[in-house]
């Protein structure tokens, strides 16, 4: 399959998942997502994913950090990873930081704070997919609908950049 066949099955797949719901749309986006990361050079995903974002253009990174579902994610109370299910893992120092760095470098440093930010949406869609985030509960629901808004923005930039 030539590389733009593949984008453009990305880009009917981004189509099916904007008419998902909350819940499994942040799963759709995030491999989406990472699809389009895979079309880049890199020793893993990590690196794919970092250099995808590097392709971002300074104006789309900053639509995306300027969305109302990231101040969402960073005013939540109580904050990300302060409240964890039974058996779910948690790393409340790596989230703070996170969050914090988000905050701080979203003007000096936009394309830092995204990455932060990318670190975010991952610990959400992982929380999601090992089974501790619900449709049905509230604090989940507001969490869900935010990470699905950044990720369908994330996604869409990310379709101009590998092309």
């Amino acid at each position: 399959m030539a590389p733009r066949d593949v984008v453009a099955n990305i880009e009917l797949e981004l189509r099916e998942a904007e008419q998902l719901n909350d819940y499994e749309a942040v799963n759709a986006f995030w491999l989406c997502l990472l699809k389009l990361a895979n079309r880049i050079p890199g020793k893993n995903e990590r690196h794919r994913m970092f250099a995808l974002v590097g392709r971002f253009r300074e104006a789309d990174v900053g639509s995306v950090l300027s969305l109302p579902a990231v101040d969402t994610l960073l005013n939540l109370q109580p904050p990300l990873e302060s409240l964890l299910d039974l058996h779910e893992e948690g790393d409340l120092e790596d989230a703070k930081r996170e969050l914090r760095a988000v905050r701080e470098n979203r003007a000096k440093d936009p394309l830092a704070a995204l990455l932060e930010l990318g670190r975010i949406l991952k610990r959400i869609r992982n929380k999601r997919e090992h089974g501790f985030k619900s449709p049905f509960v509230v604090r989940d629901a507001v969490i869900l609908r935010a990470a699905r808004s950044i990720l369908q923005r994330l996604c869409g930039t990310a379709v101009e950049a590998v092309r």
